[in-house]
C-alpha cells in the first residue's frame, strides 16, 4: 500500500468517527428535548453508531490487509530484484567465457596462420638439430661420468697403497725398535762383562756344579742303601 492509500484509508476512518461523534451528540441534545417520535430518534442514533464502529473496524481489517499486501509486493520486489542479480551475474559470466572463447580462437587462428609449409619445415629440423645438440650433451655427460669413474677408482687404489704402505712402515719401524732393543739389552750385557763379574759367575757356577755332585753322590748313596737292604730282605726270606 502506498502513503496516499494508507492516508486516505486513515482520513475515511477520522471522518467515519467524526460523524459518528457529531451524530451522537446532535440526538444526544435533541433526546434533551421533550418530542413524540425520542424512542424512533434514538434506535436510529444507536443504528447509526454501531454502522459508524462497523465502518471503523471494516477500515482497520483494510488497513492491515493493505499493510499486510505492501510487504508481499515489498518482498516479491526484493526477489525480483536478487533474481534479476543472479541473471546479471550470469550474463557476465557467460560474457567472460565469450571473451576467453574468443581469445583462444585468434591465438589458434594466429597458430594456424603461422604454420605455413616453410616454417614447419623449419621447426622440424630445429628439432633435429636440438635432438642432436642433446645427444652430444648426453654423450659429453657420460664420458664425464667415466672420467669421475676412472679418478675414483684411481684415489680408491691410491688410498688403499697408502694404507699398505703405512702399515708396511709401521711394522718396519716396530722390528727396528724390537732389533734396537735387543742391541741395548746385548749391549748392556756386554758392558756388564768384566773381570770381578765373570769370577763371580766362575764362582758360581762351580757351587752349584759343587751342590749337584755332592746332590748325585747323596742319591747313589740312598740307591746303594736301597739295594742293599733289598738284597738282605731277600735272603732273610
Amino acid at each position: 500500500m502506498s502513503k496516499l492509500t494508507s492516508l486516505s484509508v486513515t482520513t475515511l476512518v477520522g471522518v467515519i468517527a467524526t460523524g459518528a461523534g457529531m451524530a451522537a451528540t446532535t440526538n444526544a441534545k435533541a433526546a434533551t428535548k421533550p418530542t413524540d417520535h425520542q424512542s424512533a430518534t434514538v434506535t436510529t442514533s444507536a443504528q447509526t453508531i454501531e454502522q459508524a464502529q462497523q465502518h471503523v473496524q471494516q477500515a482497520q481489517v483494510n488497513q492491515a490487509t493493505a499493510h499486510q499486501l505492501v510487504t508481499d509486493k515489498t518482498n516479491a520486489a526484493k526477489n525480483a530484484q536478487d533474481k534479476l542479480d543472479a541473471a546479471k551475474n550470469r550474463v557476465t559470466t557467460a560474457t567472460n567465457k565469450v571473451a576467453t572463447a574468443t581469445t583462444n580462437v585468434n591465438a589458434a587462428q594466429q597458430i594456424k596462420n603461422q604454420a605455413t609449409p616453410e616454417n614447419i619445415k623449419q621447426a622440424q629440423t630445429t628439432v633435429q638439430q636440438a635432438g642432436t645438440h642433446l645427444t652430444n650433451a648426453q654423450d659429453v655427460m657420460h664420458q664425464a661420468y667415466q672420467v669421475v669413474d676412472q679418478a675414483t677408482t684411481t684415489v680408491q687404489s691410491q688410498t688403499t697403497s697408502t694404507n699398505q704402505a703405512t702399515h708396511n712402515a709401521n711394522i718396519a719401524k716396530q722390528t727396528v725398535a724390537t732389533a734396537q732393543s735387543q742391541v741395548d739389552a746385548k749391549q748392556a750385557d756386554y758392558d756388564g762383562l768384566t773381570v770381578d763379574s765373570l769370577k763371580k759367575e766362575q764362582v758360581t757356577a762351580q757351587q752349584l756344579v759343587n751342590q749337584t755332585q755332592a746332590a748325585q753322590s747323596a742319591a747313589q748313596a740312598n740307591v746303594t742303601a736301597a739295594n742293599n737292604q733289598v738284597t738282605n730282605t731277600a735272603r732273610c726270606c
